[in-house]
């Protein structure tokens, strides 16, 4: 009995292995298992149907003209809450349409092995939220997606004295303890500059907002966005952005980084509650003509100690690659045989 039960836990970790490299397209991102508890939320976003099988809703949705939608690829135990925090990742207003295209329609990196790929037309109060977090201080939390933009989006402008004219990119964001909003979010600005912000007033962040390179970069090809909030034993946060150019680009590898001025207020945790973590922004203000947009491979994270050198990194699926493998649980123990 003790051999056949070593066996068989051999032949388990074995079929365990080989399903989840086949499902891995239709199953959790594997830069999730691959952090195990330090995966907050993960959506791939690697799906023809929603809620159950249902098609993608566009913009024809019931709930006051607010859609909601659940990507049937990303499991419960790994999605992200959504804004109605029902497991609808997804949520967007009626003026949008949001829904999914065959990735063998996008200029992807040759390694790639999804199926499928969000295409968002328009833009307004719309996100693929991630859960509320409250951690103590000596971690590090941080979000990536991939976009691109279509050749023909309209490119936001200088704006006017009364709004500005801008692209949402992404937001780790919460409301502080007296209701204020901590923003730190990246959004594509004038003629194109994607723009960092870092200006919470509850930390005390210096404003400072410079560009990592240009939603131009983004349009024949897909960039890899990262975000991390870094809050070491000081109790001073530190915000940090990357972007990252991928193949077919002729500037693929190209890297943009940028580290926010360190906060300037001690506290001893992140608090991000409030429902304003925005793993994918849809939101666009002021910009002359009309959008169109794609998106894939939503997760956010975390990471203990803080390491200001953390990144969320690539997702395989994108970029190919292979990840490291978790560490396997130990077997029982080899059975001693005797002669």
């Amino acid at each position: 009995m003790t051999n056949q039960r070593w066996l068989t836990w051999l032949a388990c970790l074995t079929v365990a292995g080989f399903v989840a490299k086949a499902g891995a397209a239709s199953a959790t991102e594997q830069r999730c298992s691959e952090l195990g508890l330090g995966c907050l939320c993960s959506e791939p976003l690697d799906s023809g149907t929603v809620n159950g099988g249902q098609t993608w809703p566009r913009a024809s949705c019931g709930d006051g003209g607010v859609c909601y939608a659940d990507p049937d690829d990303s499991p419960d135990s790994t999605e992200c809450p959504g804004e109605d925090r029902r497991g609808h990742a997804l949520t967007w207003v009626s003026d949008m349409s949001s829904y999914a295209v065959p990735a063998s329609s996008q200029p992807l990196p040759s390694g790639h092995s999804i199926s499928w790929i969000l295409r968002v037309d328009g833009g307004g109060i719309g996100h693929l939220t991630g859960p509320d977090i409250l951690e103590s201080k000596s971690v590090s939390v941080c979000l990536r997606s991939y976009q691109r933009w279509d050749p023909s989006s309209a490119i936001p402008d200088a704006g006017t004295a009364t709004g500005n004219s801008q692209i949402k990119v992404s937001t780790i964001g919460g409301l502080t303890p007296n209701g204020q909003h901590n923003p730190f979010q990246m959004s594509v600005v004038a003629n194109g500059s994607i723009g960092t912000r870092a200006d919470s007033v509850w930390y005390n962040c210096p404003p400072d907002f410079a560009a990592l390179g240009t939603m131009q970069e983004c349009q024949n090809n897909f960039c890899r966005f990262e975000m991390c909030l870094d809050l070491p034993d000081s109790g001073l946060l530190t915000a940090r952005f990357r972007k990252t150019v991928l193949a077919p680009s002729p500037q693929a590898g190209r890297v943009y980084e940028w580290a926010k001025p360190q906060c300037q207020n001690v506290r001893n945790e992140i608090d991000l509650r409030g429902g304003y973590n925005s793993i994918l922004e849809f939101y666009i203000q002021n910009v002359p003509g009309p959008t169109v947009r794609y998106m894939s491979h939503g997760i956010m994270m975390k990471q203990r100690p803080a390491d200001p050198n953390f990144w969320p990194g690539p997702a395989y699926e994108i970029e190919g690659g292979e990840p490291s493998p978790p560490p396997p649980s130990s077997p029982p123990p080899r059975p001693i045989i005797k002669e």
